[in-house]
């Protein structure tokens, strides 16, 4: 993946992204301590982040992740969210092996498998629950959680289609996702 090492600045401002998410949401604390290496992305502005199951305990942070602190913590939080999926998904399978059924992100992102259904949901449950407790603009608030909104909507709406290839594991986390949708 094109990446670099982050700037001094930028690893401080990503701890403080941190310890911004472990003071919204105290249960993440030991979550956002395990070990991840935080990298430059350098793909020349197309993505604002991004972290893979084959590199797991990586996340690399384009430009515009450092747009605000708030930004910034969004953005550690959706890879970090990532990241802690890839953790369950190495002890638990979530998806049947050559299920060829693939689906489209409500972001238009298409030829996505079902257990990506799971790992965005989970991305916008958690972005969700921080965006409710950060300190931030009520206004600023309210919008993004409409925006988080509607994106959770479109990934519930995609959830049936995508059981036909969870495993017993992946639908207990699909019926937990539904579970937080409905609470918040």
């Amino acid at each position: 993946m094109p990446a670099g090492p982050l700037s001094p600045e930028r690893l401080t401002a990503v701890d403080g992204a941190l310890a911004t998410i472990a003071a919204a949401v105290p249960a993440w604390a030991p979550l956002v301590r395990l070990p991840i290496r935080f990298l430059q992305l350098r793909d020349g502005g197309r993505a604002i982040g991004a972290s893979c199951y084959a590199w797991p305990q990586h996340v690399l942070l384009g430009d515009d992740a450092f747009a605000s602190p708030a930004e910034l913590a969004e953005q550690v939080l959706h890879e970090v969210s990532h990241n802690w999926l890839y953790l369950v998904e190495e002890i638990k399978t979530l998806q049947h092996r050559g299920c060829d059924h693939t689906l489209t992100l409500p972001s238009g992102t298409s030829e996505r498998e079902p257990d990506e259904i799971l790992g965005a949901a989970h991305v916008v449950v958690n972005v969700r629950r921080l965006w409710q407790r950060m300190d931030v603009p009520e206004e600023q608030r309210t919008q993004r959680l409409a925006d988080l909104a509607s994106y959770l909507d479109g990934c519930l709406a995609l959830m049936d289609e995508a059981r036909v290839c969870l495993t017993d594991d992946g639908q207990a986390l699909a019926d937990r996702l539904l579970q937080e949708a409905v609470a918040a």
